[in-house]
């Protein structure tokens, strides 16, 4: 909760160097396009984020709808996108009044649940927000291609408005359990007062 609230921008930051943005994207589109017989469908993004595959599709004069249970990522993602709405909601207990062409929820977000009726939850609230033929896109690890990535530390420095950022990255997979994990060491220090702080955020 903390990464995604009092540290939305770092985020934003990460999510928006993703090189492969378009690429999900456009695959959205291609899937749409194939299953779906309307031209113009409509598209739900569950646990948007900062909105990034949002503002491409809405650039191609698609209706998008985004929820996230983070009010800071979504400030930013209303201040980046305005055509798409963007809603408050948590996507396990969600109720909009209406139904889509497509809903997607990429970067693996539904791993992040921890228990098997909130994955459950999660599917039948899509299921519920699906018109007739519609289709869900999740997206999750291909874990023979990560044999080589068993254990893997990386740095990164960078800068924002307010700080400045050292990151240390550790992640390690688990093939024969197939469990990814990954830690996040932030190192940040205020630009104007100097104070330091520590965050650390773990992925499972």
């Amino acid at each position: 909760k903390p990464y995604y609230n009092q540290l939305a921008f770092l985020f934003e930051k990460g999510s928006s160097r993703n090189p492969y943005t378009k690429e999900e994207a456009d695959f959205i589109l291609g899937v749409g396009k194939k299953f779906l017989a309307e031209k113009r469908p409509s598209f739900l993004d569950a646990a948007c984020g900062a909105g990034r595959h949002d503002r491409l599709l809405s650039k191609k004069g698609f209706t998008v709808t985004g929820i996230d249970s983070s009010a800071a990522l979504l400030r930013i993602a209303r201040q980046k996108e305005k055509k798409t709405v963007y809603k408050k909601a948590d996507f396990r207990t969600f109720d909009l009044g209406q139904k889509f062409d497509c809903i997607f929820s990429l970067w693996e977000t539904y791993n992040y649940l921890s228990h098997p009726n909130d994955i459950a939850a999660f599917i039948k609230r899509c299921h519920f927000h699906l018109k007739p033929h519609g289709i869900l896109i999740l997206d999750s690890r291909n874990f023979q291609k990560r044999d080589a990535l068993r254990k893997k530390v990386q740095t990164r420095s960078f800068q924002t408005d307010g700080y400045d950022v050292d990151l240390i990255i550790r992640k390690r997979t688990l093939l024969e359990e197939r469990v990814h994990e990954g830690i996040f060491m932030y190192f940040l220090t205020e630009k104007k007062s100097k104070e330091q702080h520590i965050v650390i955020d773990q992925e499972l």
